[in-house]
């Protein structure tokens, strides 16, 4: 895997939008598409970290993101991940795991208590994500929210995500 992997730069963002376009074409799954929670989340100024994968030639093949979520606790530093967007031509060749351990490593290295993920379990369980009774967002499935606490300080309720995610609040 020749690939490089760093924070976005404004030129990057038409690259982006076209990958999560292609890169969601054939999922089927109710709410907002991956480009329209990320151009969402970009508008709302909620992008708090955003990378992407480049090869060789410096175009776009993967893009990860990360967004602050408000916990029942008020506790800041936790954060949901956006959809991982790669190329459909290179996907499962590691690309979106090694965005994954990009974000996990910038959050840890930020001082980020945990990251949650909505999303199909068995790819989420790879990176140490876990559901945990302690917390849910409303209208998810539980087996389908699951998180990676980097300490045991997990608190207990509802987790509000922003907006550009599509899900119910309350």
């Amino acid at each position: 895997m020749n690939i490089t992997i760093r924070s976005e730069e404004p030129g990057d963002i038409p690259s982006i939008a076209a990958l999560a376009k292609v890169s969601d074409r054939d999922e089927k799954r109710p709410g907002p598409r991956h480009h329209e929670i990320i151009d969402g989340l970009r508008a709302d100024e909620q992008l708090w970290l955003s990378l992407v994968a480049v090869n060789m030639d410096q175009a776009v093949i993967g893009h990860i993101g990360l967004a602050e979520v408000a916990m029942p606790d008020g506790a800041r530093g936790w954060y949901a991940v956006a959809p991982v967007s790669v190329m459909p031509t290179r996907q499962s060749t590691g690309i979106g795991g090694a965005l994954v351990n990009a974000a996990v490593t910038e959050a840890r290295n930020a001082g980020a208590r945990g990251l949650m993920v909505i999303g199909r379990p068995e790819l989420s369980a790879r990176f140490g994500c876990a559901p945990d009774p302690r917390l849910s967002v409303a209208k998810v499935e539980p087996e389908r929210f699951q998180i990676f606490p980097f300490s045991g300080d997990v608190p207990t309720g509802v987790v509000v995500y922003p907006a550009a995610f599509g899900h119910a609040t309350g």
